[in-house]
């Protein structure tokens, strides 16, 4: 679950469109275009799809036990912060 609010501090700052928008600009995209982006989220999806099995992988493994046992400590000496 981090990297994905990692991933949203990337994009803090980015103009921010509604769903309407977002539907309308769609919708005003050539067919290549339209195709583009449909491959482009699909490579998106994939991707997140083998990052997702590789850390449960990991996880299974035992290999985030070390960062778990990290962040709770630094939780249980309140030296965390809550996400925005």
């Amino acid at each position: 679950m981090a990297p994905r609010f990692a991933l949203r501090r990337l994009y803090v700052g980015l103009p921010v469109m509604s769903l309407q928008e977002i539907e309308k600009a769609i919708g005003n995209l050539t067919p290549q275009e339209f195709a583009d982006l449909r491959a482009h989220i699909n490579k998106i999806e994939f991707e997140s799809e083998a990052f997702d099995a590789k850390i449960a992988a990991d996880f299974q493994a035992g290999k985030l036990d070390s960062l778990m046992d990290r962040a709770l400590d630094e939780d249980a000496q309140n030296q965390t912060e809550p996400l925005p």
